[in-house]
């Protein structure tokens, strides 16, 4: 994990976790405390053991434009979504692609 203090408040968190099927989260967070917790940009990346991707949430622009701002990439669609925290990343990925351990 590679943390960037920005200012006092602010930073850039990334890393990278890999899990023992092969399967690797990517994330960052560009993440401002001054006020409130406000991610002004994120990318939460799931792939597979052949780097196929399973989903990504960021709020990365799109062209043309998607009509919403956060969203969900999975390999056949991108729709809306909530901005996630890691555990939510980290419970979705254990409950859909690890339950059956």
């Amino acid at each position: 994990m590679k943390i960037d203090v920005r200012t006092e408040h602010i930073g850039l968190l990334k890393g990278v976790i890999g899990f023992l099927d092969g399967s690797t989260l990517f994330f960052k967070e560009y993440l401002d405390l001054r006020y409130r917790l406000d991610k002004k940009m994120y990318s939460f990346h799931y792939q597979d053991a052949q780097a196929t991707l399973r989903f990504r949430y960021d709020n990365s622009d799109h062209k043309p434009a998607l009509g919403f701002h956060d969203h969900k990439h999975t390999p056949d669609k991108i729709r809306s979504a909530t901005i996630p925290n890691m555990q939510e990343v980290l419970d979705e990925i254990t409950n859909t692609y690890f339950a059956e351990l």
